[in-house]
């Protein structure tokens, strides 16, 4: 099964020239910036990720007088991080992890996952081709460019060039014939595919120089790493998810393991591949209501948060907060979205990764002002 999978996702790179694999250029080339996307699926608890601290902690603590946090990892006098986000309130510190408040969609109006994450990842009014298969598609050079790492990315659909991965083991398998095959079928589709595979096998093979921990979401980062690492990718965008967000009951010891799988997960991460120029963009399909319900939990909400770590990210809170009252939430009950998620992913591509086809690749998004949460690297 994984090498008919494989083969039929090469079987997709068949007008795709394997560049990384030619002969490399004597005068040095600037550093690549690659982006990761961790989708948070279910629509994580924003309200008890990042914690207000300032005059709506009483609206807070009111609306969730079981799920509600007195104490947090302070950031700043309005906001503190989760307690279970250590690592995470560490690379704050080193001012390499930006705190955008108060994102979502403002296109449309819905509590659907379905109708958020399709909204989200396609980024676009008429649905179609995710928003990260047609950034990739303006770049030149585009193998491998697109890498979803467990599960397929709706963000990478449309591009032809993805590969989808549970590990690079999954490439560590040997056809019969191949140096006949090769000789065949020399530098057509065949014989770059085959070309693929090989390389697929060299870079299975390929270390990490952090301990991840032992979980699905830290196999999955510790692959993720093992593939930027490999120019010969040339992995521009890689996704990958971690599900489980959506906490109707029981939130509080639900949300903590959740939370401290992904901070382990990503402490790793950043440690791994600081300065390598990986920006990691983390964001949810939306947030949670501000009240708890009756079974210890909260539903489906509006308002949510996103975090951006990376060398290139610029360390602060982002974005403007609408606060906690009622008549200052969303239908009443949900805190409003007062910065489209567009602007943030804008400026990771534009700032961080040189994009300039804003339009092309957010069509009628209009205008996306920039925070100013990431510099360029050189």
């Amino acid at each position: 099964m994984l090498r008919r999978t494989f083969l039929q996702g090469c079987s997709l790179l068949a007008g795709v020239r394997l560049s990384g694999l030619a002969w490399a250029s004597p005068a040095p080339a600037p550093k690549p910036q690659r982006l990761v996307l961790v989708s948070l699926r279910g629509g994580w608890d924003a309200l008890n990720v990042v914690i207000p601290r300032g005059q709506d902690q009483k609206y807070y603590l009111q609306a969730r007088p079981n799920l509600g946090l007195r104490q947090s990892l302070k950031l700043d006098d309005c906001f503190g991080f989760n307690p279970a986000l250590r690592q995470l309130h560490s690379l704050w510190g080193e001012r390499r992890l930006a705190v955008v408040v108060a994102t979502g969609l403002t296109s449309l109006q819905t509590r659907s996952h379905f109708e958020s994450i399709a909204s989200i990842e396609s980024a676009s009014a008429g649905g179609g081709n995710g928003w990260l298969a047609r950034y990739l598609q303006t770049l030149p050079g585009k193998d491998f460019a697109g890498l979803a790492v467990g599960a397929p990315s709706l963000a990478l659909q449309g591009y032809s060039g993805t590969l989808t991965l549970d590990s690079l083991a999954d490439l560590d398998f040997q056809l019969p014939r191949e140096d006949l095959l090769l000789r065949l079928y020399g530098q057509d589709s065949a014989g770059r595919a085959l070309e693929a595979l090989r390389l697929g096998r060299r870079l299975a093979r390929k270390q990490v120089s952090a301990d991840y921990p032992e979980s699905e979401f830290g196999a999955r980062l510790r692959e993720a790493s093992r593939m930027l690492r490999c120019p010969e990718l040339g992995v521009r965008a890689l996704t990958l998810e971690l599900d489980g967000w959506d906490t109707h009951i029981d939130q509080a010891p639900r949300l903590e393991g959740l939370l401290e799988e992904l901070d382990s997960g990503l402490g790793a991460f950043a440690r791994d591949l600081q300065g390598q120029g990986v920006t990691v963009v983390l964001m949810s399909e939306f947030g949670r209501r501000l009240a708890e319900n009756g079974a210890v939990g909260t539903d489906h909400g509006h308002g949510s948060v996103m975090l951006v770590l990376g060398d290139g990210v610029v360390g602060g809170i982002y974005g403007s907060w609408p606060g906690l009252a009622k008549e200052q939430l969303y239908d009443l009950q949900d805190l409003q979205v007062t910065c489209d998620y567009r602007r943030v992913l804008w400026e990771v591509l534009s700032v961080g990764m040189g994009c300039c086809e804003a339009q092309a690749v957010f069509p009628g998004a209009g205008k996306l002002e920039p925070l100013n949460f990431m510099r360029a690297i050189t």
